[in-house]
């Protein structure tokens, strides 16, 4: 079975590579330039990406020491609540502890909604490098003549198999370096923007 599927892969990139070639050649303008590159590491390489990364993982442990923060209080809270139940009444101490389960849920929906926030301005910021890596590409491909990039990465990949010589990562990364040097992490509390 895996030995089909391996023949009839080989088989249908054999078939597309012979279509690429013969196409240029067909509309007169001389054979396919193809090239690829590999978005995650072209990124994660770039000024931009360490200077995002530095910024959201100190918003996410300025969240972290608020998560622990609240979390000794409400243990103390209940810690609190457990002394006092042998002094209280079974109502006042049914009405207190319904009381401090509330003010616990509002704090968890509060954090939650803390870390979607942050999230979010991760993925707005992230957006920015995506932005300006699109433009180096296209720019790359004028200015190179390429004709079709394809991505060969890690976690994503539409590529079999690839000379290395198609990499335009350097050249990528040294563009998208000279593009954007830094993007500016959104106030995840949502109060500038």
């Amino acid at each position: 079975m895996l030995k089909k599927f391996a023949s009839a892969s080989i088989l249908a990139l054999g078939i597309a590579t012979a279509t690429i070639s013969n196409a240029g050649y067909a509309a007169g303008t001389g054979p396919t330039v193809i090239a690829t590159i590999n978005i995650e590491k072209v990124e994660r390489s770039s000024v931009a990406w360490k200077s995002l990364s530095k910024q959201i993982d100190a918003e996410r442990s300025k969240l972290q020491a608020e998560v622990q923060r609240i979390q000794a209080e409400l243990e103390a809270k209940a810690k609190d609540l457990k002394s006092q139940e042998s002094i209280l009444s079974g109502e006042a101490f049914a009405a207190k502890s319904k009381e401090f389960q509330k003010e616990r849920l509002q704090l968890q929906r509060q954090v939650n909604i803390r870390k979607q926030k942050l999230e979010h301005a991760y993925g707005v910021a992230r957006s920015q490098i995506h932005d300006a890596l699109r433009q180096v590409l296209r720019k790359l491909m004028k200015d190179s003549d390429i004709d079709l990039i394809l991505e060969n990465g890690s976690r994503t990949t539409s590529v079999l198999a690839a000379d290395t010589s198609l990499s335009i990562d350097e050249k990528a990364l040294k563009g998208l370096d000279a593009t954007i040097q830094s993007v500016s992490l959104p106030d995840p509390s949502g109060t500038s923007q």
